[in-house]
């Protein structure tokens, strides 16, 4: 299995060499075709379990109401959701970077999602300076996949949540991380504990698990999908707080 060292390893390797990235293409489109096929095969399977259900239910209604019927649509409806974070760890190594202003992204979908973390208690701040400002509209980027980025980031803030806890986001400007000069650096802190210490170093591999209702391919997602955008994502915890920073270089 493909560890996210050998992502890292792929991304360098082919972006400077079109032979290279033209077979890592073909490697990738192959298996993206297999994965394809077989997530159709299994949606089908499912379909059909759920019209047996269905029909189960039409002619005995009694059995709607059942805690086994009510478990058999819950898991499958988690199956569906694991076929999809399946199909978008192959889609997120295709992408359309476009110059765009991250800062305005971020916003959006903070707003978003704002409504239900105010619902359930949860204080979320967005944080910028002059210069952040200035230069958030100096990267490129896909907005579909970072817009998938940054809700990944804050539904993991919001999972592990407590009354009180505050969630931020903050972008700055920074040179220490990108061996290509400046870049923008975005925060997402939680002052509880989403992020678990002995999850820091395997986080990011391709279907490593923090939970039970985890596939270990929404982090992985992440990763490389700012492996390929010229960024980088890391996960840190102190005695203070937990967060994920990632940052993407600035093109200007």
């Amino acid at each position: 299995m493909l560890t996210m060292k050998d992502y890292e390893l792929l991304n360098e390797v082919t972006k400077d060499n079109s032979t290279a990235e033209y077979v890592f293409r073909r490697f990738r489109d192959e298996h993206r075709f297999i994965a394809t096929r077989t997530i159709h095969e299994l949606r089908n399977w499912l379909a059909c379990i759920r019209s047996s259900l269905q029909l189960l239910e039409d002619d005995c209604p009694e059995t709607s109401d059942s805690n086994y019927m009510q478990y058999i649509k819950q898991d499958m409806m988690v199956v569906c959701d694991r076929l999809t974070e399946f199909e978008r760890l192959y889609d997120c190594m295709e992408e359309e970077l476009k110059k765009g202003n991250l800062l305005e992204l971020i916003q959006s979908v903070v707003q978003e999602v704002n409504m239900e973390y105010e619902k359930q208690g949860v204080l979320l701040s967005v944080s910028y300076d002059k210069k952040s400002e200035c230069y958030a509209s100096e990267c490129c980027f896909d907005e579909l996949r970072m817009r998938q980025v940054m809700r990944k980031l804050l539904q993991e803030a919001l999972n592990g949540f407590k009354p009180g806890n505050q969630i931020k986001v903050s972008l700055t400007i920074s040179s220490e991380k990108s061996k290509k000069g400046k870049c923008i650096h975005v925060k997402v802190s939680d002052s509880g504990e989403f992020i678990h210490e002995e999850d820091i170093q395997n986080i990011f591999e391709p279907y490593y698990s923090t939970g039970e209702d985890n596939t270990g391919v929404g982090f992985s997602f992440m990763k490389i999908t700012l492996l390929r955008h010229g960024g980088d994502v890391i996960a840190n915890c102190d005695n203070e707080e937990s967060y994920i920073e990632f940052y993407l270089p600035i093109t200007a």
